[in-house]
């Protein structure tokens, strides 16, 4: 995956690829204000390690103003159709996955507000967010 993703943005300068545990980052990046995560924050848990997370990209992008988080959450109440295979999976990796009220409140708890919030068409319980610091 890591080779295929540097031969598509090896026309790009300004893209770095960098392979490690998201959630142990090491580093600061002064030149970046805008960041995307993928698919990444419904299988950090416990909540504060989530929490913990999404404070430290603060740190290592100083200059961070928005945050493009693309996710999927649990079934709920409110978003209470099954994507197939997504709880069966996690379950078998003894994680549960937040639901959509409690993504919402680890933002706020890290200090993030959501700016703009999008379904993706045929991906049930999917979101793409943005968010960004709000102190």
């Amino acid at each position: 995956m890591i080779k295929a993703n540097e031969s598509f943005t090896k026309c790009y300068s300004f893209v770095e690829i960098i392979k490690g545990d998201i959630t142990n980052l090491y580093g600061v990046w002064e030149d970046v204000t805008n960041a995307m995560i993928n698919m990444v924050l419904h299988d950090i848990n416990p909540e504060h390690s989530c929490i913990k997370f999404l404070q430290s990209l603060r740190r290592h992008f100083p200059k961070l103003q928005s945050l493009l988080v693309i996710d999927m959450v649990s079934i709920s109440k409110d978003y209470n159709v099954i994507m197939p295979g997504f709880d069966y999976v996690h379950g078998l990796q003894n994680i549960v996955p937040r639901n959509y009220q409690e993504t919402m409140q680890i933002f706020d708890n890290a200090g993030y507000s959501v700016i703009d919030e999008q379904t993706v068409p045929n991906m049930p319980n999917t979101f793409v967010w943005v968010i960004n610091p709000s102190f």
